[in-house]
């Protein structure tokens, strides 16, 4: 059984890829991130300031009457 190799840069990725039919689209995004006793919260956003305030609301989730 033969495995396809990766192309090597992300213009020959993006080339396949829309080759195939798909539509391809990259942007530059923050990532934030947060962790506490095996509990993972991740966000993005198109500035630090966004990624960061997602990041608070997932983690308000997290938390009941303000107790972790």
């Amino acid at each position: 059984m033969k495995t396809r190799q990766a192309p090597a840069t992300w213009e020959q990725v993006a080339r396949k890829l829309e080759h195939e039919g798909w539509e391809v689209r990259c942007t530059r995004v923050w990532l934030a991130e947060a962790r506490r006793e095996g509990h993972i919260e991740q966000a993005t956003g198109k500035s630090r300031d966004a990624a960061f305030a997602e990041l608070c609301q997932l983690t308000l989730l997290d938390t009941v009457d303000g107790c972790p």
